[in-house]
């Protein structure tokens, strides 16, 4: 943890939440917390509004791996007071490479500076009504890493952009996924993301569960779904594609997270937040 930091008790994060991202930072602020983010974008500019509304509520900075956006993503990111841009040496999706820097990138810009480290794709949300409180505890105990339990949001539409509601305010059922289960963790620890980041390598240290969700939001309708997947596939480079990682996203798929998947998910979804 940042040296010389330590967390009060007793507020609720339910008292700021009328407050938007202001009164979130109020809480932090009490909290005495700071927390980093870490992402990729290309051409996000639907996804990009969304993702910066929610993390601008508790995050203190808002790092970003932007691979040559040209749909005013880059603009927008630019624009935002929190995000800092992080260059990129291969374009594409080269999940070796981004392995790499997502491993090694936290421990030059948040280690001896953040309590907690969040590495996320830009359509992945860590929810809790009680985030800040969950971490603030979660702050107090040794070698702080925990996992947040991964949902796939399903719903038969995407909603519009809004100004001031996110994908969750409109889309609360999902189906549950291990594989997007997702790590937070104190930046002092040395922690490898896996291919893919459905995996981790913490070096012995134990995690903990820690109520908070991890919200994927791809499963929004046929025609988003599938759109995503033909942007991705085409982003593919040949590492990816000899080794068969982000293989669901290729044409005529037929295994988990397909259209049948998806048709199947639609039938089973639960509310879940």
């Amino acid at each position: 943890m940042a040296a010389a930091r330590q967390g009060c008790s007793g507020r609720h994060a339910d008292h700021v939440a009328a407050g938007g991202a202001e009164g979130y930072r109020r809480l932090s602020e009490v909290l005495r917390m700071i927390i980093h983010c870490f992402t990729s974008m290309r051409n996000e500019s639907y996804m990009a509004p969304f993702f910066l509304r929610h993390y601008e509520e508790f995050c203190d900075k808002i790092f970003v791996w932007d691979d040559e956006s040209t749909d005013g993503t880059l603009e927008l990111l630019k624009a935002h007071p929190l995000v800092e841009i992080l260059p990129l040496e291969i374009h594409g999706i080269d999940d070796a490479y981004n392995q790499k820097i997502r491993s090694e990138t936290y421990r030059r810009l948040s280690r001896g500076i953040a309590d907690w480290v969040m590495i996320v794709d830009c359509d992945e949300f860590f929810y809790s009504p009680h985030l800040l409180e969950n971490l603030e505890f979660q702050m107090r105990l040794p070698n702080s890493s925990i996992m947040a339990e991964g949902w796939q949001m399903i719903s038969e539409d995407y909603p519009a952009v809004a100004t001031t509601e996110n994908l969750y305010d409109k889309i609360k059922e999902g189906v549950q996924d291990h594989m997007y289960d997702r790590l937070i963790f104190d930046p002092d620890l040395d922690v490898t993301v896996g291919i893919g980041h459905h995996s981790y390598s913490l070096n012995g240290y134990p995690t903990r569960i820690s109520g908070i969700k991890l919200l994927h939001f791809k499963y929004m309708g046929l025609e988003y779904m599938s759109k995503r997947n033909a942007k991705a596939y085409k982003r593919l480079v040949k590492n990816n594609l000899d080794h068969g990682w982000g293989i669901h996203s290729s044409p005529g798929w037929n295994g988990v997270y397909s259209e049948a998947w998806y048709r199947e998910a639609l039938k089973n979804k639960v509310k879940c937040i």
